[in-house]
């Protein structure tokens, strides 16, 4: 009879553990709450490649470059993209010299997007290496200020690789 009692009391205490589901690993109740910290670093320097699969090496290095192309990124425009690059293997060093964040976006004349270096914020750089067929491309600026694109605020060039 004692050993009953006891196997009662254990299944008891552990169905009471269980409760009605709610803070089970794996579960989410609408009256839960949480917080948490985190932490993070980056190094300033993005390259980025014509694949568009994410932050990767680029598809080749500025010593394989056809054309090396140094771009300062400033409000609202980008310095030193020439009228004409030589090609295929066209290695663009970007820096942000603008009091606002800036990124650099390669469209080729249809409007699709080749590659570019993410938004980076003043005194950040970055690199693009893009193999670029012969014909007429576009530089632009994506981010947003005031709720404009840099784009609508006049930060697009559009230049030819022979």
């Amino acid at each position: 009879m004692r050993r009953m009692g006891l196997v009662v009391v254990v299944v008891a205490l552990a169905l009471a553990g269980c409760g009605d589901g709610e803070d089970r690993p794996g579960t989410v109740t609408p009256e839960g709450s949480g917080s948490g910290t985190g932490t993070g670093s980056a190094s300033g320097t993005q390259t980025g490649s014509a694949s568009g699969t994410g932050p990767a090496a680029p598809a080749f290095t500025e010593a394989d470059a056809n054309s090396v192309v140094d771009v300062a990124l400033q409000d609202f425009s980008f310095v030193g993209i020439p009228a004409t690059v030589k090609g295929p293997k066209v290695f663009f060093k970007a820096s942000n010299r603008g009091p606002a964040d800036h990124e650099l976006e390669i469209l080729d004349a249809s409007g699709k997007a080749l590659g570019e270096v993410e938004a980076m914020p003043n005194g950040k750089s970055g690199a693009l290496a893009v193999e670029l067929k012969p014909g007429t491309y576009t530089a632009q600026c994506l981010v947003e200020t005031g709720g404009k694109t840099h784009v609508e605020l006049g930060m697009k060039t559009s230049f030819q690789v022979t």
